[in-house]
């Protein structure tokens, strides 16, 4: 068992509801699972059952002022475009960062333990700041991207890190956490093929200044950051 739900005290009925909603193990299974996604007063946090010396994992909600599309993302996303999906949501951070960005945001997540994280902090984030337009779907995305309308203009994709040059401690144990949930992203360029089907102006991949392209010969442009860059890929 690898991961299950559940609440402290009052919220318990909660856990149990959010178990059957995304077809997770209850509180019953709690002494197996190694990661428990336990339901508090203040969220929802992913925690590492099997070593409690570290943090638990949440949504990141303590800044959700409006961001400008004058940095590389914004760039890459580009100024004009109406509606962004994000197909690989993951903790939701970028998703996030794209909504207060002033995009209306679609985030598609298939790993239904994240989809409950995700499903939490989205809600507590619009009771926060209630202009930010963003959306959940549960689902692949490989098979939700081509049903998707209105047709996005953009798709944004973070597809898993390579192995390569070590990031902080603390990002390095996010990324881990995710990747032994979620499994790697093995299907990347395959995403990128679909996306680019679907999308009426462009795709947009965050890789590391380190990585190569998923799909060179395709590569529009790009823009580079610090640690990251954005890959665009032009329809």
């Amino acid at each position: 068992m690898n991961i299950c739900i559940h609440g402290i005290a009052e919220h318990e009925a909660v856990a149990q509801q959010i178990a059957a909603k995304f077809n997770l193990p209850g509180p019953d299974f709690v002494s197996k699972a190694r990661y428990v996604l336990e339901i508090q007063a203040d969220g929802v946090f992913l925690i590492e059952r099997t070593n409690r010396r570290h943090r638990p994992i949440s949504m990141k909600l303590n800044r959700l002022n409006q961001v400008s599309r004058k940095n590389p993302l914004g760039h890459a996303l580009g100024k004009n475009s109406n509606l962004v999906v994000d197909a690989t949501a993951g903790y939701g951070d970028d998703a996030l960062l794209i909504a207060r960005m002033g995009y209306r945001t679609i985030a598609i997540e298939r790993v239904p333990v994240l989809c409950a994280l995700l499903e939490n902090g989205f809600e507590r984030a619009k009771q926060l700041v209630p202009s930010l337009d963003i959306k959940l779907i549960c689902g692949n995305a490989k098979e939700e991207l081509p049903q998707m309308q209105p047709v996005p203009k953009v798709v944004y994709l973070d597809p898993m890190y390579p192995p390569g040059r070590k990031p902080s401690v603390k990002t390095t144990r996010r990324i881990n956490v995710l990747r032994d949930i979620a499994g790697d992203d093995d299907n990347a360029e395959e995403l990128l093929k679909i996306a680019l089907k679907v999308c009426s102006k462009r795709t947009v991949v965050k890789r590391p200044q380190f990585a190569p392209s998923l799909m060179s010969e395709r590569l529009s442009f790009q823009f580079k950051g610090k640690m990251v860059r954005y890959d665009v890929y032009q329809v």
